[in-house]
């Protein structure tokens, strides 16, 4: 009787041990992923003030397509299918990138939040609101780079000072040109032509065409 009492205290202090050790590993592994997510991304965020009313200002960037009229680096703005947080479209830039924006969330008047990128990846998260300040409406756009897909091509550990010297600018560059393409067609209702604001190779050719 007593050897199997010892027998199932040694079982005991078995499972006890393994247990601990899974928790554990837990518990490291929780304290590993926390910096890795904070690394893996990247946040920009771009406003402009735009002469116009709040409720036009929202009906232009819900309007679908509107990118081919406002987007000096889009060369087409097709429509998968448009019904507020479950639209999908996609841009073709004038390089030739392809990406697909899935609306995630949308609020009527406000804005919307979308997530973009390709091949079944996002490569961010895209906030776009809008706000009256007194005589005019501000535009934003709020982006979260997910650095793990948009530079998945790039070592993991040269990833972040990349982000920092080479893509961050490049983003900002970016959201100016968007801005201000929007600010342009909403102030005087012509289209916007391709570079209007400055040209971008990751998104543009210099050409003309």
């Amino acid at each position: 009787m007593s050897t199997r009492k010892s027998l199932d205290a040694q079982h005991q202090g078995f499972f006890y041990s393994k247990f601990s050790s899974i928790l554990l590993i837990i518990s490291l592994l929780k304290l590993v992923e926390k910096p890795r997510i904070k690394s893996s991304t990247a946040t920009i965020e771009r406003s402009i003030c735009i002469d116009i009313e709040l409720a036009k200002l929202w009906e232009i960037i819900s309007t679908p397509g509107i990118l081919e009229k406002t987007h000096p680096f889009c060369q087409t703005n097709d429509i998968i299918r448009w019904d507020c947080e479950s639209s999908i479209d996609t841009i073709v830039y004038y390089n030739g990138r392809t990406m697909q924006r899935n609306f995630i969330d949308w609020n009527e008047g406000q804005g919307y939040q979308l997530l973009i990128g390709q091949n079944d990846l996002a490569d961010a998260l895209v906030t776009w609101s809008i706000k009256q300040s007194q005589n005019h409406s501000i535009l934003s756009i709020h982006l979260v780079l997910y650095l793990d897909n948009s530079l998945a091509h790039i070592p993991k550990l040269f990833r972040g000072i990349i982000s920092r010297l080479y893509l961050a600018p490049m983003m900002k560059s970016y959201l100016n040109s968007v801005l201000s393409g929007f600010k342009y067609f909403a102030e005087t209702g012509d289209k916007v032509v391709k570079n209007q604001f400055g040209y971008n190779h990751l998104f543009s050719t210099h050409s003309n065409i």
